[in-house]
């Protein structure tokens, strides 16, 4: 399904090529063996940009915040032990 924020520019495409986008999108409703063959696909591509695009994409993706995760007791009992510099160091 494809994320809100995607379909203004799906809208923009011609047809044929809107129905092929919807037609990868909907791959998540497919078997496992059958996802990963799609994504071998798009790794076979070998095109510097959007690797760089899929690589920064998936970083966002994979990013675990543990404060968010962490009950506030624990995070607060870590945070206690650093010191303004390592605080600073850790928000970035």
């Amino acid at each position: 399904m494809l994320v809100r924020s995607n379909q203004q520019p799906l809208d923009a495409l011609p047809v044929q090529e809107r129905e092929a986008v919807t037609a990868i999108c909907g791959f998540s409703s497919s078997s496992h063996p059958r996802r990963e063959l799609v994504f071998q696909g798009l790794l076979t591509i070998r095109c510097f940009s959007q690797l760089s695009f899929l690589t920064w994409q998936l970083g966002q993706l994979i990013r675990i915040d543990p404060f968010g995760v962490l009950p506030c007791e624990p995070s607060l009992k870590v945070l206690a032990h650093l010191d303004a510099t390592s605080l600073c160091r850790a928000a970035q």
